[in-house]
């Protein structure tokens, strides 16, 4: 299994594709949908789907009059983090671990949880306790 990404100019059109994937039999637990900053989309796919997947998200963009969205107009939106970053110095002077932990968990197709209530959820997390600092 691999996933097949794309960014999408509007939350709008990633609504619509989403729409379409699930209409055309891909399981929703298979499609993760990031409608906040540039709406992109993750689907997993099984091999031999990529290209009628693929041909369904190119369908529903081309409804979009602003189409996908280039790298100059990425560059001209709000930044999600205007704050400068760390020089690679003062990051390469910092201690690295070794080791790591990965995680991972199988797919559990019985649960069903909208993306968009998560990503709303987080965010709101984030800025409860983040939101005095700023």
């Amino acid at each position: 299994m691999r996933y097949l990404t794309h960014q999408f100019a509007h939350p709008e059109t990633l609504d619509r594709a989403r729409r379409w994937l699930i209409q055309a039999g891909i399981d929703p637990s298979r499609i993760e949908a990031h409608p906040h900053g540039t709406p992109r989309i993750a689907v997993a796919v099984e091999s031999g789907e990529a290209a009628e997947v693929a041909l369904l998200i190119d369908a529903a963009e081309s409804g979009d009059p602003d189409g996908f969205p280039s790298f100059l107009d990425l560059a001209r939106r709000r930044h999600i983090y205007p704050e400068a970053m760390e020089s690679n110095e003062t990051l390469a002077k910092e201690a690295r671990s070794a080791s790591f932990l990965l995680g991972w968990r199988p797919v559990d197709r019985d649960l069903e949880v909208s993306q968009t209530t998560t990503d709303v959820d987080l965010q709101r997390a984030y800025r409860e306790h983040w939101g005095n600092s700023f």
